[in-house]
């Protein structure tokens, strides 16, 4: 509901890219349940850890040709979003937050290295 956030929706839309936005309960859910991929389930109890600061994005079924028209698209309407992922095999099964902690800090600790 933020003006960056309709920002970043929109060029989603134009895209041809759903957008979904995950509430601070969801975080313990695992990415699985987040992607709706079938055969997962939400956290049996509503996150109740910290939530993180800054922004995240999730992609899930988006084809790299997406993201290289994607990217550049955010960029040129100012609404890029620093840490992002790709719904893996491997990352389906963690936690959500756990994943957004893990990509944050790696991308801490590549924009901490460009000085």
């Amino acid at each position: 509901g933020t003006p960056r956030g309709d920002a970043v929706r929109a060029v989603l839309a134009e895209q041809g890219i759903r957008a979904k936005t995950i509430t601070a309960d969801r975080l313990g859910d695992p990415v699985g349940a987040i992607a709706g991929l079938v055969g997962f389930r939400s956290a049996r109890v509503p996150y109740a850890g910290d939530v993180p600061e800054n922004e995240f994005m999730l992609l899930c079924n988006v084809s790299h040709a997406q993201v290289n028209q994607l990217l550049p698209a955010m960029r040129e309407a100012d609404c890029s979003v620093d840490c992002k992922a790709q719904r893996t095999q491997h990352n389906r099964l963690s936690p959500f937050d756990t994943l957004v902690q893990e990509v944050s800090k790696e991308h801490a600790s590549m924009t901490s290295d460009q000085g």
